[in-house]
């Protein structure tokens, strides 16, 4: 009965190892499992994230449109440079064009002049021309003081100036007077204010030719037509000045009449033969005028004037 007993211990123990020996197996290939699960999540997480990185990093290619668009903004990057760098150059031009003339007006014989007014043409024929303003101060220098643009006669100018050609007379000038339709603007020189019969003739008397006369009869009949021209209602002459050119004991019968300083025509086109500039710039001269500076006025090309 003992050996029964014993032997059924044994064999329960023995059936007892083998069930732990199973479960144990089965919790190590459990826990196995779960690790290796999570290993691969692990792995499959750390791709993903680089795989986004690597997305995030790389930046996607521009379509076509976009690159229109950047080769416009460099364009305009390269158009805004150049716009830049023309302008630089040309106020560096500017800056050696007056330094230029101001070479120029130390040339010109003006001793006895402290204001002078350079009217600058590029060729004899050319009806456009650029004028300059200048004034000496306490050291005897030229300083340049009012430049702007304007025109001379519809064929240009000339050192043989005739009666009627068209042309503005090149040479060195004074003034006379001045003189307008509009009340004086408050200058400095002596100003004449024209009212109706005041004409300036160019008819073929010594007396008359190149002269201011009053005169309430019929232009026509007194001067002859086209020989005469109306200081009051010509709207060019609403401010002017009269340049002292074939004035005059000296004056020539058909060597010019009639070249004045004055508005220029509001059609753009020439003068008949005077120097005409827009009339904000002409009032602004004429106040600046000073008799006692005595005032002269210079016309003509480079090339000329540098030779005087």
């Amino acid at each position: 009965m003992k050996r029964n007993f014993m032997k059924s211990i044994i064999e329960t123990l023995s059936f007892n190892k083998r069930a732990i020996s199973i479960i144990i197996g089965l919790c190590i290939i459990f826990t196995g499992s779960i690790f290796i699960s999570s290993y691969h999540k692990s792995r499959n997480i750390t791709a993903t994230n680089l795989s986004t990185s690597k997305h995030k990093a790389q930046k996607p290619k521009p379509t076509k449109k976009e690159n229109e668009k950047t080769e416009v903004k460099d364009t305009q990057s390269k158009t805004q440079v150049v716009a830049a760098t023309a302008s630089a150059q040309n106020t560096s031009k500017s800056q050696r064009l007056y330094t230029n003339k101001t070479r120029l007006i130390d040339k010109l014989p003006l001793k006895d002049s402290g204001q002078a007014i350079i009217v600058e043409t590029p060729n004899e024929s050319s009806t456009a021309m650029k004028l300059f303003t200048y004034e000496k101060d306490n050291s005897n220098t030229w300083r340049l003081k009012l430049t702007t643009k304007g025109v001379v006669g519809v064929k240009g100018i000339s050192l043989n100036k005739k009666e009627g050609d068209l042309k503005t007379p090149e040479g060195i000038f004074g003034f006379l007077f001045e003189f307008g339709s509009a009340p004086n603007p408050g200058t400095k020189m002596e100003y004449k204010r024209t009212h109706p019969g005041d004409y300036w003739s160019s008819s073929r008397t010594i007396k008359e030719y190149n002269t201011w006369v009053t005169y309430k009869g019929s232009p026509e009949t007194r001067f002859g037509h086209g020989n005469y021209q109306n200081l009051y209602t010509t709207s060019s002459y609403k401010y002017a000045a009269a340049i002292n050119y074939n004035y005059g004991t000296n004056k020539i019968i058909g060597n010019g009449s009639a070249i004045f300083f004055h508005i220029a025509p509001r059609n753009g086109g020439g003068t008949p033969g005077c120097v005409g500039i827009p009339e904000t710039s002409l009032v602004q001269i004429l106040k600046w005028m000073d008799p006692s500076k005595n005032p002269k006025i210079a016309i003509g090309t480079a090339k000329y004037l540098s030779s005087l």
